[in-house]
């Protein structure tokens, strides 16, 4: 996984469009919603003015499994191409459930949906999420002779629990969520390295917590869970295979 931090949250137009548009990591472009209750603060830049609001999330993290190899042999331009197909990928997940795109790090993405937002059923768009996005992979168009489901498979982690959204620090990237939600999905996503491909993942495999399934109100992912033990962290994650 690349780490440099992108300087975008969408792509527009064609695979490997010019990465140009800000990043998602802006709180309240990403968090507020119209008609939400709160008025947007008449100094955004000012850390002040942004409140510190907590939330239940799901986190979805996803990574490109092998990307930082390839990149290694391929020209820009080809790069460009295969990040451009799996972040329209991505956005087009996020549109459909709801979801937002909190930030895109290298071959790296980090999603989420708030029960503030979406009440309840948070959890459950963030497993259809995972379903779409295995669609969406295996019906893109190799765009010159590059597919990501091909030869570069992805893998994610799904979590769910307490943030806190806001001002954390000074300056404009600042304004982000922060939780122990994060590094578990994040976690979760790194685990799945470990995971035998199969036929049905389609270019896709990873895991969902045990948390997250408690918080689904529809049907829930069948399997059983597996003890893993995270890096960095005291306490072992139960989750299951997607």
């Amino acid at each position: 996984m690349q780490h440099a931090l992108s300087p975008c949250c969408s792509v527009s137009g064609a695979p490997g469009a010019a990465l140009t548009q800000r990043c998602g990591t802006d709180w309240w472009s990403t968090h507020h919603h119209p008609g939400d209750n709160d008025s947007a603060p008449s100094d955004p830049a000012d850390p002040s003015a942004i409140e510190l609001t907590k939330d239940v999330v799901t986190v979805l993290f996803t990574d490109l499994e092998g990307f930082t190899r390839l990149t290694e042999a391929l020209p820009l331009e080809r790069t460009a191409a295969i990040l451009g197909q799996y972040y329209d990928a991505l956005l087009s997940v996020a549109k459909a459930t709801g979801g937002r795109v909190d930030r895109f790090i290298g071959d790296g993405a980090m999603l989420y949906w708030s029960r503030t937002r979406h009440g309840p059923p948070h959890a459950d768009r963030a497993v259809a999420a995972v379903g779409l996005l295995r669609e969406a992979l295996a019906r893109q168009e190799p765009h010159k002779g590059d597919r990501i489901a091909a030869g570069l498979p992805v893998r994610f982690g799904v979590h769910t629990g307490e943030v806190m959204f806001g001002q954390i620090g000074a300056g404009d990237t600042s304004r982000t969520m922060v939780g122990d939600v994060v590094n578990v999905a994040f976690r979760l996503q790194q685990a799945a390295k470990a995971l035998a491909p199969r036929p049905v993942d389609g270019g896709l495999r990873g895991y969902v917590s045990r948390e997250t399934t408690r918080h689904l109100t529809a049907d829930r992912p069948t399997g059983t869970f597996q003890i893993l033990a995270l890096p960095g962290r005291r306490h072992a994650a139960l989750a299951q295979r997607m």
